[in-house]
C-alpha cells in the first residue's frame, strides 16, 4: 500500500515549488480543487488516472511521488 502521507507531502511540495495555488495546480493537472485538497490532506489515495495527470503536469516519476524523506 502506498504511503499516503508521502504522496500528500510530495504533491504539496511540488505545487509549492511551482508557486501555484491549489486552484491553479488542479486546473493545470486537469483535476478538481477538491480532489487536490483531499490528496494534500492525506484523506484519499489518488486514483491511477489522477496520479498520471499529476505526473504529466509536473514531469515527475511515480517514485518521486512515493519517496519518503530519509532522516
Amino acid at each position: 500500500m502506498p504511503d499516503i502521507k508521502a504522496i500528500a507531502r510530495n504533491v504539496k511540495n511540488m505545487r509549492n515549488q511551482m508557486n501555484e495555488t491549489q486552484e491553479e495546480f488542479a486546473e493545470h493537472c486537469g483535476i478538481s480543487t477538491e480532489t487536490l485538497g483531499l490528496i494534500e490532506r492525506s484523506s484519499v489515495i489518488p486514483s491511477l488516472p489522477t496520479v498520471l495527470k499529476i505526473m504529466s503536469y509536473t514531469k515527475c516519476s511515480f517514485s518521486d511521488l512515493l519517496k519518503t524523506n530519509a532522516r
